[in-house]
Parts: structure tokens; C-alpha cells; sequence
């Protein structure tokens, strides 16, 4: 169950959520809050707050995006990241805390050549160099061996290899 903080709900006290209707429920709610009737991503926020994934032991994961996130945590001393882990149906297994040692990325290098890359790259060794990792969940999949392990994974900057 997912506890709702107070201004989650409107209410003067908290409340507890379980079901697909209590989500619906407080995310219009929420939209209401902002002033939007539109679906948001709080909506899909709340709802991946009620798939929980757990990690088992021995399973390795492909990351679908956020190679950079990942090294960046794992250079920063960072043993888990939180991570959305997509079925092979393409549908959400939930969000979990995953061990960076288990991700395997697709790339083997994270490009730093032009002004661009470097700033994506600062903004993401910003976010790493918190307790608490402040930016959104890498993407994952459940996967054999294949790709690049996060510690293996270098920078290139243009020069000859």
C-alpha cells in the first residue's frame, strides 16, 4: 500500500491507497491542485508508486536509457540506482532499487566530444553527487549477458583509441 501525504489528498490527515480506483482518485486530485485536467506524468508517477519490483538475485538487466545516470552513480560510490523495469512485452514490471553492478549497458562508450555532451554530462554527475539520487529512474529490461558493464564502460573525447 501507498501512503498519501496531506497534500496529496487535500485532507487534514493522511491516507492509504491501493487500488487502480484510489490512484485515479488522487491523481485528479493532484490535477486539480495544478490546475490541470489533463493526465500528467503525476498520474503515471502514482501509479508506478504501486508496482513495487523487487530484484532477484542473479538477474542482469539491459538499460533502455540512462547509461549516463548509471556511470555517473557508480564513479560517485553509488551501489544501487532506482530503475523502471519494462516485461519483454514492452509493459512496466514496477520501480525498484537495482544493484549498478547487474546493468549492462548497450553502449561502451558515453560520448563527450562537443559542448552539448559535456553539459548533459555535468548535469548528470550533478545529480549523482547527492545521498539520494535526484534524477528520474534509468529504464531497464531484463536480460542475459549481453553489453557493457557499467565500470567498463568509458568517455570518448575524440581522440584515437
Amino acid at each position: 500500500m501507498w501512503r498519501a501525504t496531506r497534500a496529496e489528498t487535500g485532507e487534514g490527515r493522511p491516507a492509504r491507497f491501493g487500488s487502480e480506483a484510489d490512484v485515479r482518485l488522487i491523481g485528479k486530485r493532484i490535477r486539480d491542485m495544478l490546475g490541470t485536467g489533463d493526465r500528467t506524468h503525476v498520474d503515471f508517477a502514482i501509479a508506478n508508486r504501486m508496482n513495487h519490483f523487487e530484484h532477484p538475485s542473479g538477474a542482469l538487466y539491459h538499460i533502455l536509457d540512462g547509461v549516463r545516470r548509471a556511470k555517473a552513480a557508480q564513479m560517485l560510490g553509488h551501489a544501487d540506482i532506482r530503475a523502471e523495469v519494462i516485461g519483454e512485452s514492452g509493459q512496466s514490471l514496477g520501480e525498484g532499487e537495482i544493484p549498478i553492478k547487474v546493468l549492462r549497458s548497450p553502449k561502451t562508450l558515453i560520448r563527450r566530444l562537443t559542448s552539448a555532451d559535456e553539459t548533459r554530462w555535468s548535469r548528470v554527475l550533478a545529480g549523482a553527487q547527492e545521498d539520494v539520487l535526484s534524477f528520474p529512474p534509468i529504464t531497464v529490461q531484463p536480460s542475459r549477458e549481453r553489453g557493457t558493464r557499467i565500470e567498463d564502460v568509458g568517455f570518448d573525447f575524440g581522440g584515437d583509441l
